[in-house]
C-alpha cells in the first residue's frame, strides 16, 4: 500500500499471498479540531484488503465522545481508503488467513466502543456558562 505521497513500504511473509488478505491501519483526516487538545488527530480503523485494486472492508467506530450515545462499530464494505477525499496515510499491520477472515466482525464488535465523555453546559447562566463538564 501506498500512502498520500506514493511512496510504496512492502514487507516479506511467509504466508502465500492467495491464502491470505493485508491487514492495515488506514488514517483520515476527518477529526474535528479540538481547542483542548491542540495534537492533530486522525480517524483511523483496521482495513482488511480483500479485492482487486485495494478494495476491502474498514472495520472502526463512528460518532463522537460528545454525543449522548458515544460511539458506535461500523464495518465499511467495499471500499478503497487512498480513494476517499479524506485519506491521509495507511501503516501495514501484518496479514490474516483468509479462513480467520469471519473471525474478525465478531471479535471487534465485542469490544467496548468510547462512551460520551465530555460536554458543553449551555443552561448554565453567569460567568462559568458553556463550561466543558466530564462525564
Amino acid at each position: 500500500m501506498s500512502d498520500k505521497k506514493g511512496s510504496n513500504n512492502q514487507q516479506c511473509s511467509l504466508l502465500p499471498a492467495p491464502e491470505r488478505y493485508e491487514v492495515s491501519t488506514p488514517e483520515f483526516d476527518t477529526a474535528a479540531d479540538d481547542e483542548l487538545d491542540p495534537t492533530k488527530r486522525y480517524h483511523r480503523g483496521v482495513f482488511a484488503e480483500r479485492g482487486p485494486e485495494g478494495k476491502g472492508d474498514l472495520f472502526h467506530v463512528t460518532g463522537d465522545i460528545i454525543a449522548a450515545g458515544g460511539m458506535k462499530f461500523k464495518v465499511k464494505e467495499g471500499m478503497v481508503p487512498i480513494e476517499t477525499m479524506h485519506y491521509y496515510r495507511t501503516k501495514e499491520v501484518g496479514w490474516i488467513y483468509k479462513a480467520d477472515y469471519p473471525k474478525i466482525y465478531d471479535i471487534l464488535d465485542a469490544l467496548p466502543t468510547p462512551t460520551k465523555q465530555q460536554g458543553l453546559d449551555f443552561w448554565s447562566q453567569g460567568p462559568g456558562r458553556n463550561r466543558l463538564t466530564l462525564t
